[in-house]
């Protein structure tokens, strides 16, 4: 799927999802919109990266940070771009959090792309507005985690830019500000510590020792006792 395609499906989604929500507000019963008291607080999406080895996998995390838990304004639509130096890392693949609701259960609509250098993701909550406030508790709010194969020893870093404004719970723009993140990639798997041969024979040694040495106790102890 090219960027182009990506753009356009997000943007369809995006304007059924509004729809469903104008239609759910309309229906007796529903829940309508929740505006958020006073000036509505930004959100900041965050990279955060693991640690791993050249050869191996890494994982870099991408959160929601500083929206109130369980209050309003919360986070109802994303769409990122992530940049990394091909010649360090290549992508594996990409898991989405159910923190805007779970695809499984139709509650969210989730996709992604990679290209040279770059992944797009993007994801828009389904949930009624009432019900996705009440489900993003705890800050920060995992969005999706991304899972290169390292190629390059180092600090590895990617960065983070939006393909569209985020939206809150409602569908309306929430200000936003992007940080990068990077993960420390060392040149070798750590190494399993295997006692040596010499090491062994110590060990055995001091088995021994012990065991004679208790022997001797009890026969000390055997002979205290018929003189007594």
């Amino acid at each position: 799927m090219t960027l182009k395609n990506l753009a356009t499906t997000l943007s369809l989604s995006l304007a059924l999802t509004l729809a469903i929500a104008s239609l759910s507000a309309s229906e007796p019963g529903s829940d309508k919109k929740i505006k958020p008291r006073g000036a509505a607080p930004g959100v900041v999406l965050q990279v955060n990266g693991g640690n791993g080895f050249v050869g191996g996998t890494v994982d870099y995390q991408v959160v929601a940070m500083g929206l109130p838990s369980g209050a309003t304004p919360a986070l109802g639509a994303y769409d990122l771009q992530l940049g990394f130096d091909p010649l360090q890392l290549a992508f594996q693949s990409i898991s989405f959090a159910d923190s805007l609701g779970d695809e499984g259960l139709g509650e969210a609509f989730s996709l992604s792309a990679d290209g040279a250098g770059t992944v797009d993701a993007a994801t828009v909550s389904l949930l009624v507005p009432a019900t996705l406030v009440t489900q993003q508790q705890g800050d920060p709010i995992p969005l999706f985690t991304v899972t290169f194969q390292a190629l390059a020893a180092g600090t590895l870093p990617v960065s983070l830019a939006l393909n569209a404004p985020a939206g809150d719970q409602n569908g309306d723009p929430l200000a936003s500000q992007q940080v990068g993140g990077e993960a420390n990639v060392s040149a070798e798997a750590p190494v399993t510590q295997i006692p040596t041969l010499s090491q062994w024979g110590l060990i055995l040694f001091s088995a021994l020792l012990m065991g004679a040495g208790l022997k001797l106790m009890q026969r000390i102890r055997s002979r205290a006792e018929e003189v007594r």
